[in-house]
């Protein structure tokens, strides 16, 4: 605002300068193209790297207003003379912030009702008033025509009124545009969602989509069964259903693709979305491998569209308050980040498919577990290499049913992943984190704090995998929250309104994919693996870290301690001799 007004201040003087060599149509004519370079500068610029855009066309404004509203007025007492130029500073007012002004808003209102949900809304909602400045400016040279002749003079003086009437709706059109961008966090946005998958995933989906934000609605589900498809739309009143995963995908209300389907069509799905430009959110693991993740990742990405990757437990509330305790530095440097998922097995026939799924409970599991893990330790950190155990040991599959890996970072850090589908006693979900100054231990569901005891009398469901309803129990008070889909689609649908990346995409999804890949492969060779990444976006090169803490000039501590009968311990290394001592003090 304070750079628009001193631009104005500073404008005001030039203004006879121009009249004096150029002319008042000339002069207009500047400020009418002012205002398509000024919407043009709004349509692309960012408050990224691209602010410099938007600081320009704020600037801008001194030009737009006052070589074409100031120099309209004078224009009209020149022409109009003494005796006229009351009536027409009226006509031109009546022209101008009448009609003119009626037409520009009715207009930005058609433009921002259309474009609100579309990927490239505020390129579009700026360029189009910037193309309606453009024609009228060429109108403008084309029409405007000036006289001697007194009568011709206020012919020519109306016709012209006109002629310069007609750029209002081009301003009136940025002027609603850039009041609804100056309170575009107070306009609800309401995303319209094709769900593809009508099981048991799809429908906690649903429960958190529909509960939590209110506004968003799903309006087109795909199911590969007509009675699946048929049910959930009746459950959920979805008014669109179909057994063609491209004729939801396309559907013409739809803003956002919600992928929770098995494995293996994970990337035809995603390929539907780039096909027509549909913003996708994909649930774990990406893909079946690292190799088919990253033909997804780069096909979004060629495609220029929004993609998420519904990883859940790193939006539990727990998990979150966990990291921004580890971000805030309150463990020190992180040294081994453990997280561990048990249960009896999964819901769905294909999971246990190994053609289908892709792997057995490493893919299924250790998705959650690895990227928990590097959340930790930072998702900035190369994993480098994995050493994996993996059999199977109760269920009749080709896949493993249970399996213990390490995954080495280049600081240093280790990563664990505890997995299986042949623990008993329901969904165990741990996590633990060591870091050089703290410790934190996570327990996100089998016990929450809420024990009860039931005969069994008139007990139904009691929490996800859970194998019993009767006996000493453990509910979840609001599972969707606690397993964080909530704040996970919270996350993705804001990111989408505000322009920016969410916290997990695509990218996230192949690097879990490439360190899962790693696992299989030492699960196989016994060895350390490496883990693959063809596209890397973190730091490179990144040393362990060793820190010694001085205690004095002659030796580093290496624990500090009170004993149990009061005195203090010291345990030290001298910096020249290595030689470990121990001092009481």
């Amino acid at each position: 605002m304070a750079i628009g007004q001193i631009s104005e201040a500073l404008f005001i003087p030039a203004l006879p300068v121009f009249f004096k060599r150029f002319g008042f149509k000339k002069t207009i004519l500047v400020g009418m193209l002012a205002w398509a370079v000024r919407y043009t500068l709004f349509a692309y610029g960012n408050a990224g790297e691209l602010t410099f855009m938007l600081i320009t066309g704020i600037a801008l404004h001194g030009i737009c207003y006052d070589f074409f509203f100031v120099s309209g007025q004078i224009y009209t007492d020149q022409q109009a003379g003494e005796q006229y130029k009351s009536a027409a500073q009226g006509l031109v007012t009546l022209a101008t912030y009448g009609v003119g002004m009626l037409i520009g808003f009715w207009i930005a209102g058609l433009i921002t009702d259309a474009y609100q949900d579309a990927a490239n809304k505020w390129q579009m909602i700026w360029m189009i008033p910037a193309g309606i400045a453009l024609v009228v400016a060429i109108l403008f040279t084309l029409l405007f025509r000036d006289t001697k002749n007194r009568w011709l003079k206020i012919l020519r003086f109306l016709y012209n009124s006109a002629v310069i009437a007609l750029y209002q709706p081009a301003f009136c059109c940025g002027v609603f545009i850039l009041y609804r961008f100056h309170h575009v966090k107070k306009v609800p946005f309401m995303q319209r969602i094709a769900m593809l998958g009508s099981g048991f995933i799809g429908r906690f989906y649903a429960d958190s989509l529909l509960g939590q934000r209110s506004r968003d609605s799903i309006v087109s589900i795909y199911s590969r069964r007509e009675e699946s498809a048929k049910k959930f739309a009746d459950d959920y009143k979805v008014p669109h259903w179909t057994t063609d995963m491209e004729t939801a995908i396309a559907h013409p209300d739809v803003t956002v693709v919600c992928v929770s389907l098995p494995n293996n069509l994970h990337e035809t799905a995603v390929n539907l979305c780039c096909k027509h430009k549909k913003a996708v959110i994909c649930t774990k693991p990406l893909g079946r491998n690292a190799e088919e993740a990253k033909r997804m990742l780069e096909a979004v990405e060629k495609a220029g569209i929004f993609h998420g990757y519904l990883e859940d437990l790193v939006y539990t509330p727990k998990f979150l308050k966990a990291l921004q305790s580890v971000k805030s530095g309150a463990l020190g440097r992180i040294l081994w980040a453990k997280s561990r998922e048990t249960h009896p097995g999964p819901h769905s026939e294909w999971f246990w498919d190994k053609e289908q799924a892709g792997g057995g409970c490493i893919l299924d599991l250790g998705c959650h577990c690895v990227e928990i893990a590097r959340s930790f330790i930072g998702k900035d950190i190369k994993p480098v290499e994995v050493m994996c155990w993996a059999d199977t040991q109760v269920k009749p599959i080709d896949a493993e049913d249970h399996a213990i890996g390490l995954v080495k970072y280049e600081n240093g850090a280790i990563g664990q992943f505890e997995v299986s589908w042949t623990f008993r006693g329901g969904l165990d979900l741990r996590d633990e984190i060591m870091g050089s100054e703290g410790t934190i231990w996570l327990n996100s569901f089998l016990r929450t704090g809420f024990d009860m005891f039931t005969t069994g009398k008139g007990a139904e469901y009691v929490a996800e995998k859970a194998e019993s309803n009767t006996g000493w129990l453990f509910p979840v008070g609001d599972e969707l929250n606690e397993l964080g889909y909530n704040h996970m689609f919270a996350d993705m649908f804001r990111a989408m309104e505000e322009g920016r990346e969410p916290a997990e995409s695509f990218y996230d999804g192949y690097v879990v994919n490439a360190v899962l890949d790693a696992a299989y492969r030492s699960a196989t060779s016994k060895q350390w693996e490496p883990v693959k990444l063809d596209i890397w976006r973190g730091q490179e090169g990144v040393e362990k870290m060793r820190p010694q803490t001085d205690y004095n000039e002659q030796y580093y501590l290496i624990k500090e301690e009170t004993t149990h009968y009061g005195a203090k311990k010291l345990i030290l290394k001298d910096k020249k001799t290595g030689q470990i001592v121990e001092q009481t003090v």
